[in-house]
């Protein structure tokens, strides 16, 4: 009870009094007694997001649905709403969550405007346009009264001078601000507006520049105790100082809109990363590394090192990246978009990632575990790779024990580069047991060999793989025929479940297939539907015997006339009538466009 309840200040003392049923539980408990209450909460949803005058019509319903509302509505349902409302607010720090539904829920009769009112967290959001220009001039006074002390999440899309001056009188409280659009130049203490030192202020974010937005050299008098910092200007990004960031900052994000200037200087930027002990998040998107660094190391670089990192996301030169990733101690996840990556560079920066991805606790896997993370590009003339390597990590040389491997690829002809990353990591990809591949075809006519050269490789080093989903590429509507050859071509060779396949995946149980693209409900594109689809019935007749537990056919069209509905549906249906007998369970998903 003591480590929920000092998470509730702003509820009133009956929501938390001692003895309600969730005064022990942990999160995931709380999530599932709530789940389990989802029918009683599913019949009110509807009339509590309604209009005031919409739910006074419900009313009657209402008392239908929960006999004498007033009375019996269970406030064991209120309070763990409540309570999973705070928990929310406190995992995800987000101004996004639906805090104006608590006013409409208000208006349903006096118990819960009682409740509701007494409740100062359920008031601390503040969107100053909405309230100023949407015809509630005086809802943020009324928010202000009700909060009471609690720290206030502002969210600000200002369209005048005012709506700045608005804002900062309210920054001495404010715990989270995030300023959605800039219409008038906005100063720190050097400029026009006056920043008052924000004592809470915990997360800032500018998600728009102007190129105008001014800040003062040094924000740590400002910002004191500033942990999050998302933040697109160019004159930041490019020119802050050393140690003008508190020390307290653990999340950064720069993401500067394109200004023409070259990329900063790598060793600069470790140096300024070097000055926040307590950085564990890091994004640094759009050419700030987009350059590769100078041939000469600055003599103060020697000796530096980043601390641990639970989450890296770097885009840029790959040189520049690999010269990052020396000075970084360890992390959790990393995401990278790397640009003039030879297949040499991918080799080594694979070594790299291999070392710094740090193993994880045996003692943590009994609460489900981390997803470890490495998210790849190689940019290169005729070849886009996107590598994706996730799952629960284990003590082997490579910190992932099974996980789930994505491969999305543009291929030219010039399939070696990708074969020969791909046997590079054969040994780890021996753990994979989940597996997602696609293609997208390129404009150089490459032969559907190379296509099937490609997964093959993969797949002869994945031996533990229980579930498979292979998605074709988009079929053009222009050359129906050369998109379905190849993709003919590809499951009759790919997906040829006879027995030399068997022996490569003894353990498929579970088989994705997606019926991408587009082709007509007559003609030519039907036929070569009835073909497409006809190859990968005959293997899984083959592998019948081996035991495909689940097939899922995602199949979609550009359009289907109404004329053509009846068409559509019969299609459907032969789907269902070929396909049930060889699987053991079967879904059909199909979608269209009106």
């Amino acid at each position: 009870m003591d480590s929920i309840a000092t998470s509730l200040d702003g509820f009133p003392p009956d929501i938390v009094r001692p003895g309600t049923s969730f005064s022990n539980l942990t999160p995931d408990e709380i999530h599932e007694r709530i789940a389990s209450h989802k029918n009683d909460i599913s019949k009110l949803k509807d009339p509590i997001y309604h209009h005031k005058r919409a739910i006074a019509r419900y009313r009657g319903s209402l008392n239908e649905i929960v006999p004498s509302i007033n009375k019996t509505l269970p406030m064991e349902i209120f309070s763990e709403i409540f309570l999973q409302y705070r928990t929310l607010c406190a995992e995800t720090n987000s101004t996004k969550l639906p805090f104006y539904v608590w006013l409409k829920v208000a208006h349903v009769c006096r118990f819960w405007r009682n409740i509701i009112l007494a409740t100062p967290l359920l008031f601390n959001r503040i969107d100053i346009h909405t309230t100023k220009y949407n015809h509630h001039p005086s809802r943020t006074k009324e928010f202000l009264r009700i909060s009471n002390k609690i720290p206030l999440h502002v969210t600000l899309n200002p369209y005048s001078y005012g709506d700045w001056e608005e804002c900062l009188r309210l920054l001495p409280r404010t715990h989270t601000l995030e300023v959605a659009d800039l219409y008038e130049p906005f100063y720190l203490p050097s400029g026009g507006l006056k920043w008052p030192v924000c004592p809470v202020l915990s997360f800032l974010s500018f998600p728009k520049d102007h190129s105008y937005v001014q800040f003062d050299p040094d924000l740590r008098d400002i910002m004191p105790n500033l942990q999050y910092l998302s933040i697109c200007a160019k004159k930041f990004v490019y020119d802050w100082p050393l140690h003008s960031l508190p020390h307290t900052l653990k999340t950064l994000i720069l993401f500067p809109y394109y200004s023409g200037r070259k990329s900063v200087d790598p060793y600069d930027m470790l140096r300024r990363l070097a000055a926040l002990p307590q950085l564990e998040n890091l994004c640094v998107r759009r050419g700030v590394l987009s350059d590769p660094p100078g041939n000469i190391s600055p003599s103060n670089i020697k000796d530096l090192q980043l601390g641990h990192f639970k989450c890296l996301d770097l885009c840029g030169h790959v040189s520049s990246i690999l010269l990052f990733l020396q000075y970084v101690r360890s992390f959790d996840r990393i995401k990278l978009k790397i640009t003039d990556a030879s297949t040499e560079d991918l080799l080594m920066l694979t070594q790299s990632l291999k070392t710094k991805l740090t193993p994880i606790k045996s003692s943590l896997l009994s609460t489900g575990g981390h997803f470890g993370l490495v998210h790849a590009y190689a940019l290169r003339k005729g070849i886009n790779l996107n590598l994706l390597l996730s799952g629960n990590r284990g003590e082997d040389k490579f910190p992932f024990k099974s996980y789930h491997v994505e491969i999305r690829t543009t291929v030219s002809p010039r399939t070696s580069f990708i074969e020969s990353l791909i046997s590079t990591l054969s040994s780890h990809f021996a753990f994979v047991t989940d597996c997602d591949y696609a293609i997208e075809f390129d404009d150089s006519g490459s032969d559907s060999t190379d296509y099937c050269s490609t997964i093959q490789t993969i797949l002869f080093n994945m031996p533990s793989i229980t579930h498979l989903s292979i998605l074709p590429p988009f079929l053009e509507p222009r050359r129906p025929s050369v998109s379905y050859i190849h993709c003919s071509t590809l499951f009759s060779t790919i997906l040829n479940l006879n027995r030399e396949y068997n022996s490569i995946l003894p353990r498929l149980r579970e088989l994705h297939i997606n019926v991408d693209g587009v082709f007509s409900i007559s003609g030519e594109g039907l036929d070569l539907c009835e073909t497409y689809l006809g190859n990968l019935r005959d293997a899984l007749q083959s592998r019948k015997e081996h035991g495909i537990e689940l097939l899922v056919l995602n199949v979609w069209v550009w359009c289907v006339k109404m004329e053509k509905r009846k068409q559509w549906i019969d299609l459907l249906t032969r789907l269902k009538s070929l396909f049930e007998p060889l699987v053991g369970n079967l879904i059909i998903r199909s979608s269209t466009s009106p």
